[in-house]
């Protein structure tokens, strides 16, 4: 009997294992059927004549085909088969209907983006697009149904959700484009409201203090960096609060810079682009190479869901973008009248807008949800006000396709001269020409504002104070073959005077890093492809250097103890770069973020009285006032229970030495440890035992966000691109993931190596080792 028993148990584990190897194997051929097609003939409708596409050893495509349209449609499909659900996503982001796939977890979220009504202002750029544009748009959308159509199976994404995926259409488009504004743009207008909070509640010498708007690290292209605004005399309304280890948020960002034919070996412009976003798998970017008819090609990097090449070189012209961090959204302070009803305008009262929303819910009913409007934008309600929200996003002129037309530019002029009409997150743009030309512009739509600054909140309610219009072409600021031949930009601020009015300020970066590149830039007359990528990969920790210095001299000046004596054995060990292995970098780093947020915290306590909420990295430049208050050390700033600011200092320097020891042993606490990268899935989470598989394997980064070489644990370069015009073959590019979203592709994650590494690899596709063919269904 006890045997007989044993025998049924062993049939039973061998019956449960051959169902789960079954379903194992069932999963594995359903997963590897919706595989993209890399061989062979496929017959599709929507084209006019055969494309051929080629697949290097990355996967790489080279579109080979005789029109733009035909271009589009094959880039639709190339995005619908790699990367489908990522441009799923992307596009139902910024109009909030995620919830239809991932339930009520999402609900908050779209509640949140419903508000901007941005499904219509997607339609209306659609209809209001010329009809080249509409053409492309519909090309793409074509070519994305073809792409998915033709998989064996679904993505496999679908398959864990459960869901089948929508067809796409050609306004799925502009609201792709709307995601990157979210991307790229402080939506919810976080910097106007916390400045706004300052004024609030501060002395006007406290407001000029904490809202500089700018610092001694900027590196403008004109102009010069600005004075620091005056120390306050009088006391924060409250203490200066307790020492806390706050991080500064990254800013999605990017480097680009350029230098004229007078710089290089070849008499063409040279020019370098890293775009800093959160890094998923798949990457933000999909490489292409549209080769249209016999003279045209169009190499760089595409955005799924948005036919056309967003960044790259087209044999005259190659370009690149960084964020702008101008002023593209208000705050307007609403004057509502007693019973809540109206606000007032201009021409008088008027009542606030209604608007009912239905949001789809997996697995749940229908939400129904009210939003209110004024004339110049959705309602926000923020520390028990309400504001209405003006932003560029909202409109659907600031958005169109007219960017394949800088595609197609000839010479840095025409460059130029398109730029303003783009409809896309205004960025910096970085535009060189084999003839040697080098320039830096706005591109984008920018807001003429009259009768104030925008850079706090005010009432609208009096006429002669909003926006009228955008900046003409002839309006917009322009840089253009200056005297030394090099244009840079880093998310800070690029101009000065009349200019920077124009613009205004929208959260610009510390200008620490703009200055690294600029120096860099000035220590050689002549530069290459691989100069290039030594700058984009410099780690010289030039901005902390500083920081070290002065915790140094405190240290110096500060009595011994065991503490004291670590520390100073531990700063002696200073690198000078963010090294994976130096525990001092990392050290030097906390103890700045401790000191910041320490002194920032305290002196806006008011702000913090009247918002609970108020978080003073929302705010503007605060290196200025931190630095200019421990460099000049005022008495009556010095925290309470210190005698000096050295005692100070040397004070949060043991806490945090503290800190990192209990941590594990010092020699252990490294930079690496703390900026240890991954690309991670969206669903890796979700997935049990297997969903890591979904992600890159950490590896500890050298890099961080105040040099060339920005790297953090999700975020960092989305791609590197170095071009010369006309000299593409000898162009550098990485990007950290690879072409293809399939888990089972020999494209998943290819390429990531050579990112994490540093080492160089081609800007254009290799040799060809696949080649599909799509035939006019009517041929």
């Amino acid at each position: 009997m006890k045997t007989s028993w044993k025998k049924w148990l062993l049939r039973l584990v061998l019956a449960v294992l051959a169902l789960v190897t079954l379903l194992g194997l069932g999963s594995y051929w359903t997963l590897r059927r919706s595989l993209p097609i890399l061989d062979g003939t496929v017959d599709v409708a929507g084209i006019q004549s055969d494309i051929r596409i080629e697949r290097d050893a990355l996967g790489v495509p080279s579109i080979l085909s005789e029109s733009m349209e035909d271009s589009a449609f094959a880039l639709g499909f190339l995005h619908a088969q790699d990367r489908f659900f990522q441009m799923d996503l992307m596009r139902r982001r910024p109009v909030g209907e995620l919830s239809v796939l991932f339930g009520k977890t999402a609900l908050n979220y779209d509640i949140s983006q419903r508000k901007h009504n941005l499904s219509v202002v997607a339609a209306q750029a659609y209809e209001q697009e010329s009809p080249k544009n509409r053409s492309s748009a519909e090309a793409y959308a074509q070519g994305v149904n073809a792409g998915l159509s033709q998989l064996g199976k679904k993505p496999f994404e679908y398959y864990l959700l459960g869901l089948e995926p929508e067809p796409w259409k050609p306004e799925h488009s502009f609201q792709v484009i709307l995601s990157m504004f979210f991307e790229l743009h402080d939506s919810e207008a976080q910097q106007e409201y916390h400045m706004g909070l300052v004024r609030e509640s501060m002395p006007e010498e406290w407001v000029a203090f904490l809202c500089q708007k700018g610092s001694s690290w900027d590196a403008p292209l004109e102009g010069l960096p600005m004075a620091p605004a005056p120390i306050p005399e009088s006391k924060p309304a409250t203490g200066t609060g307790s020492p806390l280890s706050t991080e500064e948020p990254a800013k999605p960002g990017s480097n680009n810079w350029a230098v004229g034919g007078a710089l290089t070996e070849t008499g063409a412009g040279l020019l370098a682009n890293d775009m800093h976003l959160g890094i998923n798998n798949p990457n933000t970017w999909y490489r292409a190479d549209l080769k249209i008819g016999t003279e045209l090609r169009i190499t760089g990097v595409s955005l799924p869901g948005v036919p056309g090449i967003v960044s790259g070189s087209n044999g005259s012209i190659a370009w690149g973008f960084t964020n702008s961090f101008g002023d593209y959204y208000d705050l307007i302070l609403l004057d509502i009248n007693p019973a809540g009803t109206h606000y007032r305008t201009p021409q008088g009262w008027s009542a606030f807008s209604e608007r009912r929303e239905t949001i789809k819910v997996k697995d749940e009913a229908d939400r129904e949800v009210v939003f209110q409007g004024t004339e110049w934008g959705p309602v926000l309600t923020r520390g028990g006000k309400r504001y209405a929200l003006k932003w560029t996003a909202h409109h659907a002129e600031s958005l169109n396709f007219n960017l394949h037309d800088v595609m197609l530019a000839k010479n840095v002029d025409q460059a130029l001269a398109l730029a303003p009409s783009c409809g896309l997150p205004p960025q910096n743009l970085a535009v060189v020409d084999r003839d040697g030309n080098v320039a830096w512009t706005i591109i984008g739509k920018i807001p003429r504002r009259e009768g104030y600054s925008g850079r706090f909140p005010v009432s609208w309610a009096k006429p002669g104070i909003g926006w009228t219009g955008w900046l003409s072409a002839e309006e917009t600021p322009v840089v253009k073959n200056p005297v030394h031949h090099r244009v840079w930009t880093a998310n800070a601020r690029v101009v000065s005077g009349k200019n920077l009015k124009k613009l205004g300020d929208g959260g610009y970066d510390l200008g620490a890093r703009a200055k690294q590149i600029k120096a860099r830039l000035f220590e050689k007359e002549g530069f290459t492809e691989k100069d290039f990528l030594a700058i984009q990969l410099d780690v010289e920790a030039q901005f902390l250097s500083t920081w070290k210095d002065l915790f140094q001299e405190s240290l110096k000046r500060s009595g011994d103890s065991p503490s004291v004596d670590k520390a100073r054995t531990l700063l002696a060990q200073w690198e000078g770069y963010a090294a994976v292995e130096s525990c001092a970098y990392l050290f030097v780093r906390n103890c700045r973020a401790r000191i910041m947020g320490a002194l920032l915290t305290g002196w806006t306590g008011p702000c913090k009285a009247r918002d609970e909420h108020f978080q003073p990295y929302q705010l503007a430049q605060t290196e200025s006032p931190v630095w200019g208050v421990l460099t000049a050390r005022p008495t009556h700033l010095l925290p309470q229970g210190f005698k000096t600011w050295d005692d100070w200092l040397v004070a949060q320097i043991e806490a945090e030495l503290s800190e990192m020891e209990a941590q594990g042993p010092l020699q252990e606490q490294v930079w690496g440890k703390r900026n240890t990268f991954s690309a991670q899935h969206v669903m890796s989470g979700s997935i049990p035992i297997v969903g890591s598989w979904l992600n890159s394997q950490p590896v500890p980064l050298p890099g961080d966000s105040h040099m060339p070489r920005v790297q953090g644990r999700y975020f960092g370069a989305s791609e590197r691109l170095i071009v010369s015009p006309g000299h593409e073959n000898k162009g550098i590019f990485h990007m950290p993931g690879g072409q293809s979203a399939h888990p089972l592709s020999p494209y998943f994650l290819k390429g990531i190596d050579a990112w994490a590494s540093g080492e160089p690899s081609p800007f254009l596709p290799g040799p060809s080792e696949h080649t599909l063919i799509l035939e006019p269904l009517t041929k």
